[in-house]
């Protein structure tokens, strides 16, 4: 035993190895591969055999179909090896992941010229397709890099749970289903790949199979029906109005009179509103946070929320958009997404700067941050032929909330793992000890919160800029969007300065006066995204001009009037000024709180947006199912009373679960007798026919 358990130690020492190794092959090949797409004539000849060797990989078919299967391949060999294979295992995900990223490296020539597809006719007889344009591109590159750097980090920190092997078989399956989003040619396959990622997502959440996880998995899963659903009779219309599903043209639904394209639109804001967290569909994001797996934490606010976003720009890329001309009619849906972006915004800071649990206060900044992203497409359809800035604040919020708050969840999984605590107000002082944590949390900390220098700064700049045009293109009374940017941006900073205090610089807990971090090679991924941040706030240019303008460039906007709205110097002083500004605002507010103590306050459970929302459907079940079990055939009294009681306390689902229950238990039999009699009439009639026609025959 003690022979194999030196064996295992020896094991662990060697995977650090293999994994600075490669780590350090993927930063370099990630390096080179960014500084061609900067420059690609500056390669010469070696740029020409890359651009050579990626189209004729490009005009293989089976590419794209590649990219989707190698996840779901490297996690079939991790469950076919020997169950204490565990540093083979890691190592087969890890070159998997690199593998990737070099084929998606490879196809970016290709798809630079035009995007890839592959069409098939046969699927479920309307046909499936998949397709790589530079949109798609740019979310599929995006994911396969943190996937690797998270995927290096849950290497260590899933040693300490248990249920590895289900765990990382659902996080590769996940992991199949984001990119068969991104590269979706049509709305039935990204369909089908967003119920896949809902079930697999109910899995991780689900894995620690403790009440808690259980419950928020539950809620996650009803949740995810109801946005499945919503997109499912949206997809019926749309097939009804325009007689595909396909990414392949503009059907400018706002063309057809009546209310159709608004109830479609609606059904897919719901739909994909739901996987990102919009308000109010939001209500299942902090709860599954705190009992994920911290990997899992970091994927799901990093990548897997994004796909709502994603998927919702799709639609209306290839829905909504006009060919030519815009309607006035999308300045109204504009508005729609403008103040859902608002309110999102700013629930989620009110919220996330409450929280002492570390990873719920992670999770309500993720529902503020996806705000500043529907900010952003709103402020698109109401700048309409000048939307392209506005698009590409959007674009780029996304790459950068997926980059810093992956990194957060990471930070925030390392202090639960070494600390065993997630309550920040029981911390404290935790940068004496853990100072390369402290360093990446801070720098993290700084991006999101929008300092200069970081790469958050440089996406909120561009929306900033987008509300500056709405306002002069558009009507003074954008000024009131400025403001609550402005104000809810100072909020961010506000919660930002709260979970670094308590965490790392506020007074020292004696408990944790002996806290280290046993493998550094946990840091290794960290460190790299971190540097990461710092490098795209350095050079704000470079995702603009290389990824996102070229985005921009493809849609119907005024391609001069986006292309100048975007040559800017980031670093001007009016830029400079507003967020000096926006972080005084944000001590203040932190401070005047502390001084008040609400920092720690928790709201009535009345006051939750559950039950504010969905309150007068939970009062109708909770009355009928007080009117069908009055005579306390199911319920005793004393639970009858109890339940009588709770109408406050109880959620819409908690309701839900206990109407279909009790319904289910008291009419089961007497609907079971009514099926049974409804179907040997049925039968009866159906054999009495048979015979008066074979005897007429």
């Amino acid at each position: 035993m003690n022979h194999w358990m030196k064996a295992e130690k020896l094991g662990w020492k060697s995977f650090t190895v293999q994994s600075m190794i490669i780590m350090g092959f993927t930063v370099f090949g990630l390096s080179i591969f960014f500084a061609y797409v900067a420059s690609p004539a500056s390669f010469g000849t070696f740029g020409e055999r890359f651009a050579d060797l990626s189209y004729r990989a490009a005009s293989t078919p089976a590419v794209l179909l590649i990219i989707l299967g190698m996840p779901l391949l490297s996690a079939l060999l991790r469950i076919g090896l020997n169950q204490r294979s565990l540093t083979l295992k890691d190592e087969i995900l890890l070159v998997a992941d690199v593998a990737m990223i070099v084929l998606v490296m490879l196809l970016y020539p290709a798809v630079a010229q035009g995007p890839l597809r592959f069409v098939s006719d046969q699927g479920f007889g309307v046909g499936v397709s998949v397709q790589l344009n530079m949109l798609a591109y740019m979310f599929v590159l995006l994911s396969v890099v943190v996937w690797f750097f998270v995927m290096m980090f849950a290497h260590e920190y899933m040693k300490k749970e248990d249920h590895n092997r289900r765990f990382f078989l659902f996080l590769s399956l996940s992991y199949t289903a984001t990119l068969g989003i991104f590269i979706a040619g049509d709305l039935l396959t990204l369909f089908f790949a967003y119920e896949m990622l809902t079930i697999m997502t109910y899995l991780l959440v689900a894995h620690h199979q403790s009440k808690d996880s259980i419950e928020a998995a539950n809620e996650y899963l009803f949740m995810g029906i109801l946005g499945g659903f919503s997109i499912f009779v949206a997809m019926v219309l749309i097939y009804t109005e325009t007689g595909s599903f396909m990414f392949d043209q503009s059907y400018q639904l706002l063309a057809i009179p009546g209310a159709t394209p608004y109830l479609i639109l609606g059904l897919l804001i719901i739909g994909f509103g739901v996987k990102a967290g919009m308000f109010p569909l939001h209500v299942w994001l902090p709860k599954a946070h705190p009992v994920a797996p911290s990997p899992a934490s970091s994927l799901l606010s990093g990548i897997m929320i994004k796909v709502g976003v994603f998927g919702l720009l799709q639609s209306l890329i290839y829905f909504y958009f006009p060919v030519e001309v815009w309607s006035d009619s999308t300045g109204v849906l504009g508005q729609v997404l403008l103040w859902i972006g608002l309110v999102t915004m700013a629930l989620g800071v009110v919220f996330a700067i409450v929280q002492s649990d570390i990873k719920k206060l992670l999770a309500y900044s993720s529902v503020s941050q996806i705000g500043y992203i529907f900010l952003g497409l709103g402020l698109m359809m109401i700048l309409q032929d000048k939307g392209g800035v506005a698009l590409s604040g959007a674009l780029y919020h996304m790459v950068n909330h997926a980059l810093f708050k992956s990194l957060l969840f990471m930070v925030a999984g390392l202090i639960i793992l070494r600390t065993h605590e997630r309550n920040m107000y029981k911390l404290g002082g935790l940068a004496r000890h853990l100072p390369i944590t402290a360093a990446i949390s801070l720098i993290a900390s700084l991006a999101i919160a929008g300092m200069p220098l970081f790469n958050g700064f440089v996406s909120k700049t561009v929306l900033h800029h987008a509300i500056t045009e709405s306002i002069t293109y558009k009507s003074n009374l954008y000024m009131v969007v400025d403001w609550l940017f402005i104000a809810i941006s100072a909020g961010t900073v506000a919660y930002f300065i709260k979970f670094n205090y308590f965490i790392f610089f506020g007074p020292e807990n004696a408990m944790y006066k002996d806290l280290q971090v046993k493998r550094r090679s946990v840091y290794l991924p960290m460190i790299v995204m971190a540097l990461g941040l710092l490098m795209i706030g350095l050079f704000p240019n470079f995702l603009v001009e290389t990824f996102i303008q070229p985005v921009a460039l493809g849609l119907p906007f005024d391609a001069s009037f986006t292309v100048a709205g975007l040559d800017f110097n980031y670093f001007a002083g009016k830029e400079l000024l507003l967020t000096l500004g926006i972080w005084a605002g944000g001590f203040a507010i932190f401070f005047g709180l502390k001084a008040k103590q609400l920092l720690t306050y928790s709201f009535p459970d009345w006051l939750h947006l559950e039950f504010l929302l969905l309150y007068p459907i939970s009062a109708l079940m909770h009355g009928l199912l007080l009117l069908i079990d009055s005579d306390h055939e199911t319920m005793d009294k004393a639970t009858y009373q109890t339940y009588r009681m709770s109408n406050y306390k109880l959620t819409f689902k908690d309701h839900l679960v206990a109407f279909s229950d009790i319904l289910n238990q008291k009419y089961e039999g007497l609907i079971i007798k009514s099926d049974a009699f409804i179907y040997t009439l049925f039968l009866t009639a159906v054999v009495i026919v048979m015979g008066v026609l074979s005897f007429i025959l």
